[in-house]
């Protein structure tokens, strides 16, 4: 169920909005999450690689909020999955009540993706900006 507060939101936002600038928003969300999620799934993987297990002490409770992060991430994921099932079909001209749900589903991964940033030890520049290669700011 919807929030007050998103309900307005998101009246304001579909009425100055055009279907290509939430669909282009809801791109941008749907990529960050994909590498942010990429961050997490190989944060825990490193932590839990780890030979020392003074090391891997000290990363306990830092493993479980990922772990955690991971679960809440998936449960994210499932629920837009429930969500879009009946949508029209995008080679049709959008309806206002699913560019709507295009907008809903955005702020959902827009909220997640501060969620794993904050795990993760991330700002909205580094989490932008992290190589492939690179996860420093969580170690």
């Amino acid at each position: 169920m919807m929030k007050a507060s998103e309900q307005e939101n998101k009246g304001i936002y579909t009425a100055i909005s055009n279907p290509s600038t939430v669909i282009t928003d809801w791109s941008q969300a749907v990529t960050s999450f994909h590498e942010l999620f990429r961050l997490l799934v190989e944060a825990i993987d490193t932590i839990e690689r780890q030979s020392s297990y003074a090391f891997y002490a000290n990363r306990k409770l830092q493993l479980h909020k990922l772990k955690k992060s991971r679960v809440e991430s998936i449960q994210v994921l499932e629920q837009l999955l429930v969500d879009m099932d009946g949508v029209c079909s995008f080679d049709q001209v959008l309806p206002q009540a699913s560019i709507d749900r295009l907008y809903s589903h955005t702020i959902r991964l827009q909220k997640q993706n501060e969620r794993i940033q904050i795990v993760l030890g991330l700002n909205k520049f580094q989490a932008i900006y992290t190589s492939s290669n690179s996860i420093t700011a969580w170690a």
